[in-house]
């Protein structure tokens, strides 16, 4: 079986992989590095059709955006003395990206289990697929005003 969008792909495996880059996980049949790829940039892109782009990730996107950008203009002007401007970027962006992962976020289980307290279902964080988790957090956001999860 290969996972192949936001409503049967287990929630679990999604933050799995958002971890590892393992695609391989995503199939258990013999299928292509490249396919897998391929499959999980649907997968995300469906993930943001449908439940959208927070700050933090919009951010990231605009910072990727600027230094891909330049990279254009070091290629296209063959300017070397960019490269050093580029680089800056990318540690700004590196730093931002470490300053998110040490904050306040939580992982998928304490997620689950703060839906599981707030709004009393019974989740099973095994079974739930992405699209079950996601609607559920934002269902807590908008009913308790709540922005941990």
């Amino acid at each position: 079986m290969t996972y192949k969008n936001i409503y049967d792909i287990p929630a679990y495996l999604y933050y799995e992989i958002s971890k590892s880059s393992d695609y391989s996980k995503l199939s258990d049949e013999n299928i292509s590095k490249k396919e897998l790829a391929k499959v999980w940039d649907s997968i995300i892109t469906e993930k943001y059709n449908v439940f959208g782009l927070s700050k933090e990730e919009h951010e990231i996107i605009v910072r990727r955006k600027e230094i891909k950008i330049l990279e254009c203009d070091i290629v296209i002007e063959k300017n070397l003395s960019l490269k050093a401007i580029k680089r800056g970027l990318e540690i700004e962006l590196q730093n931002y990206i470490n300053s998110l992962s040490s904050g306040v976020e939580q992982s998928f289980g304490e997620q689950c289990s703060e839906i599981t307290k707030f709004m009393g279902l019974r989740i099973h964080p095994r079974t739930i697929t992405l699209y079950e988790f996601l609607n559920d957090r934002n269902i807590l956001i908008k009913e308790n005003g709540r922005n941990k999860a």
